[in-house]
């Protein structure tokens, strides 16, 4: 309760801001025009501009989180595989995504049940009764 309590009083401080420190007009009475209009050849209602980039948000997002999971899923298995080349394209695949957060900064999300492979991560959870705990 306390942290939504906090929540929203930032987004009421941010909007305060918004509004007394940009000095700017918003003028949202122009944004439905760029949501939907009505094409008279078609006779009915279709997306305009936002909403076509939203679903092309979606779309990508969706596309994007399947192939991350195909691809770090094949390779997690090339990880374990009996095969030297398969591991060593595997630990190379995980080395790079552990790397990422070290040179870039990025994070990443590692699920498994092997105890060799989680040994590689900075922080480690596990489940207990359907509640994450962080492993000490």
């Amino acid at each position: 309760m306390a942290l939504m309590a906090l929540i929203l009083g930032v987004c009421v401080y941010l909007l305060y801001r918004m509004k007394v420190g940009l000095n700017y007009r918003w003028n949202w009475s122009v944004i439905p025009q760029y949501l939907f209009y009505f094409d008279s050849t078609a006779d009915k209602w279709v997306p305009n501009l936002l909403m076509q980039g939203l679903f092309t948000t979606i779309r990508l997002s969706i596309w994007g989180t399947l192939l991350a999971t195909l691809i770090g899923t094949v390779l997690g298995m090339f990880r374990t595989s009996r095969s030297l080349f398969r591991r060593l394209f595997g630990r190379t695949y995980v080395e790079l995504i552990r790397n990422l957060h070290h040179k870039r900064g990025l994070s990443s999300i590692l699920v498994t049940h092997n105890e060799n492979v989680a040994r590689f991560c900075q922080k480690t959870y596990f489940m207990d009764s359907g509640k994450l705990i962080l492993k000490k």
